[in-house]
C-alpha cells in the first residue's frame, strides 16, 4: 500500500486506520475502520474551518486499465498538487477482469462521513461512471462553517478476477480547504486505475481560483 501524506491530524487518523485494515471487503468494513480510528488529538479547531472549496461539484470517472487491468499506484497525477493535501492508493492484489460496483464516500475534516453512494456495475476497461459531490449543495447564502464541506473523497472498487475471486481496490485524496488559488482536479488526472474524464467546477462563490476560468461542462 502506498501513502503520500502531509495531512492534518484528523485525516492522518483515517489513513492510519486504512493502513491497519488494508482494503475493506465491504463498505461496512471501511466505515467501521473509520469508526474505530482513535479521535484526533490536539487538533487546532481553527484548522478545521474551510476557507474555500475548490473541489469539483461533480465528477465523471473512467476506469483506466493498462494491459487488461494491470494498472498500479505508480500512476498518480493528483498527489503533490497545491490544492491537494495527500493521496492514498491501494492496488488490487489480483488482476480483476470486471468491476462489479464502486462505493464512493465523502468525509469532512473531522472524519465524519457526509455522503456515500454505491454505483452498480458491471464496469470493464474504459467504462465511465459519474458522481455528484456534496459540494454541489453548498450555497453562498450561508457561511461555509455552517455547511457540510467535503474534505476527503474515497473510491472503493469491488471486482472479480478471471476465477471469480473478489478483488478490491481503493483510492482516495484530501483537498486543501485553505488553498483558494488553485483548481485541485483537472480532466485527465489519474490515480491507480481511476482517471478523471470530466468534472463540474466548484461554485465560483467559494473558489476564487476558477472565478475567471471558463466553465467545465457538467458530467452526463
Amino acid at each position: 500500500m502506498m501513502y503520500n501524506f502531509a495531512f492534518n491530524a484528523a485525516a492522518a487518523q483515517l489513513f492510519l486506520a486504512l493502513s491497519a485494515v488494508g482494503t475493506p471487503t465491504t463498505a461496512a468494513d471501511f466505515i467501521g475502520s473509520i469508526a474505530k480510528a482513535p479521535p484526533p488529538a490536539n487538533v487546532d479547531r481553527r484548522l478545521q474551518q474551510a476557507e474555500c472549496v475548490c473541489s469539483p461539484r461533480a465528477y465523471t470517472f473512467k476506469l483506466m486499465f493498462v494491459f487488461d487491468f494491470d494498472q498500479t499506484c505508480d500512476v498518480n497525477t493528483i498527489d503533490g498538487k497545491p490544492g491537494i493535501v495527500g493521496t492514498s492508493c491501494q492496488p488490487p492484489a489480483l488482476t480483476p477482469v470486471v468491476i462489479d460496483s464502486v462505493q464512493i464516500l465523502e468525509l469532512n475534516r473531522d472524519l465524519q462521513m457526509i455522503a456515500q453512494k454505491l454505483i452498480p456495475g458491471p464496469f470493464i476497461k474504459e467504462d465511465k461512471f459519474s458522481y455528484t459531490s456534496v459540494s454541489a449543495q453548498l450555497t453562498p447564502d450561508e457561511p461555509l462553517v455552517d455547511q457540510e464541506v467535503p474534505s476527503i473523497i474515497v473510491l472503493i472498487l469491488y471486482g472479480r478476477n478471471v476465477a471469480g475471486i473478489p478483488v478490491n481496490s481503493q483510492v482516495s485524496w484530501e483537498y486543501n480547504l485553505t488553498n483558494c488559488d488553485d483548481e485541485p482536479i483537472m480532466t485527465g488526472d489519474k490515480i491507480g486505475i481511476i482517471e478523471v474524464d470530466n468534472y463540474e467546477t466548484a461554485n465560483p462563490a467559494f473558489c476564487p481560483a476558477i472565478a475567471t476560468d471558463p466553465p467545465t461542462s457538467t458530467p452526463s
